[in-house]
C-alpha cells in the first residue's frame, strides 16, 4: 500500500485519485490518499508519519530538519508550488527524501499580474476608482488635477528592470514590450547572452536600480538576499522608480519603502507579496494612495490551479517507474535515497 498525504487544502482544487487509479493499477500498486490540512510542524509530523509519498506547498509549511528526521517511510516530497524556501534542503537529500517543486506553475498569471501592478501604479488606477466612486464636484475635479493626473505616467519608452530572469521574469519581456517598454535585468546565474537573445539588456544590479523607471522582483527568497530592497537600495535608485514586488515579501524592507514613498524616491509601490502577510492593517503603507496591494494572488487561476494539482500525482508516477521527477530541485540527495530505497 503506497500512502499518499496532502498536507494542504485546495480551496476546491484538491484532486482524488480516481483519476489515477488505472495508473496505478497498471503498476501493481494499490494507493491511499488522504487530505491533513497542518499548520504547525507537529501536525505535519503527525500527518505525515508513515507517508511514503507527501504533497505539501514548502513556501508555507515548515518542513524543518526536525520534521523530515520524524518522515520514516517517505520517499519524496512535491511542493505544490514554485517556492521552497521553507523546506531544509541539506536535512532532506541526507535522509534520502527527493523533494520536488512545480517550477512552471502559474508563469502567465504573474506576468500577468506584474504588468497589471505596472499599469495600476503609473495610471493609478486604483486612486481613480476610488476618486470616481466620490462623484464629481468641484472638490474632486480640483483633487484629479492636483493629486492624481501630475503622477500618472505613460509607459512607452520608460525603462523596466527586473530583478533576476527565470521563467516568469522571461514571461514579463514581451509583455513590456508591448507596451513599449525597454528591458534590462540583472541576474548572476543567466548569461548575457541570453538575455540578449529574449532583447533584455544585462546589466548589474546597481546599473539597474540607477536606470530603470519601474524595478520589478523575480528571485526567491533566500539568506542572502533578504531586504534585497532597502534603505541602501532605495538611496541608489532613479529618482521617481517604481517597485513592483511578485516574488517574496521579505525581499523588501517595508519600512524603509514607506519613508522612501513618503520622501518621493519611490513614486509608487505594487505589491502582491508582503512580510508578514497578511500586512497589520495598522501598518503604514495602507496609508499611502501611491501603494497597490493584493493578497498574494498574483498566480491564481482555474487554469494555473487546475494544472498545479495534477503534478504531485504525475511526479508520483514517475517515481514508481524508476525516473527522478520532472521538477527535482535536490540531486544531491539521489545517492542516500538509492541506498534507502534501491
Amino acid at each position: 500500500m503506497l500512502k499518499i498525504v496532502q498536507t494542504l487544502a485546495m480551496d476546491g482544487a484538491r484532486v482524488t485519485p480516481a483519476q489515477y487509479l488505472p495508473a496505478f493499477a497498471a503498476r501493481q500498486v494499490e494507493a491511499d490518499f488522504r487530505v491533513v490540512h497542518c499548520t504547525s510542524e507537529d501536525e505535519l509530523i503527525a500527518a505525515c508519519a508513515d507517508a511514503d509519498i507527501v504533497f505539501g506547498q514548502c513556501s508555507v509549511q515548515r518542513f524543518s530538519r526536525r520534521v523530515l528526521a520524524s518522515l520514516r517511510a517517505c520517499r519524496m516530497i512535491v511542493s505544490m508550488g514554485i517556492g521552497f524556501e521553507n523546506l531544509d534542503r541539506e536535512a532532506a537529500s541526507e535522509a534520502g527524501i527527493v523533494v520536488a517543486n512545480v517550477p512552471d506553475f502559474c508563469l502567465e498569471e504573474v506576468a500577468d499580474h506584474a504588468l497589471a501592478l505596472i499599469l495600476a501604479c503609473t495610471r493609478r488606477v486604483v486612486a481613480l476608482h476610488g476618486s470616481a466612486r466620490e462623484g464629481g464636484g468641484g472638490d474632486a475635479i480640483q483633487r484629479l488635477r492636483q493629486h492624481h493626473w501630475p503622477r500618472m505616467r505613460r509607459l512607452r519608452g520608460r525603462t523596466l528592470g527586473l530583478v533576476g530572469f527565470g521563467a516568469i521574469a522571461r514571461a514579463v519581456v514581451p509583455r513590456a514590450a508591448g507596451f513599449g517598454l525597454n528591458v534590462i535585468a540583472c541576474d548572476p546565474y543567466v548569461d548575457a547572452g541570453a538575455m540578449a537573445l529574449a532583447g533584455v539588456g544585462a546589466v548589474s544590479q546597481d546599473e539597474l536600480l540607477a536606470h530603470a523607471d519601474i524595478v520589478s522582483l523575480h528571485v526567491p527568497l533566500n539568506d542572502g538576499n533578504r531586504h534585497l530592497l532597502g534603505a541602501v537600495a532605495f538611496a541608489r535608485m532613479k529618482p521617481g522608480a517604481i517597485v513592483i514586488n511578485t516574488g517574496r515579501g521579505g525581499l523588501i524592507d517595508h519600512a524603509a519603502l514607506s519613508i522612501a514613498l513618503r520622501d518621493g524616491i519611490v513614486a509608487a509601490a505594487g505589491l502582491d507579496v508582503t512580510e508578514p502577510e497578511p500586512l497589520p492593517p495598522e501598518h503604514d503603507l495602507w496609508s499611502l494612495d501611491q501603494v497597490v496591494i493584493t493578497p498574494h494572488s498574483a498566480g491564481i487561476s482555474p487554469e494555473a490551479m487546475s494544472a498545479l494539482v495534477q503534478r504531485p500525482w504525475q511526479e508520483t508516477l514517475r517515481l514508481l517507474d524508476g525516473e527522478w521527477p520532472a521538477g527535482w530541485i535536490n540531486p544531491e540527495a539521489q545517492a542516500a535515497y538509492q541506498a534507502r530505497w534501491r
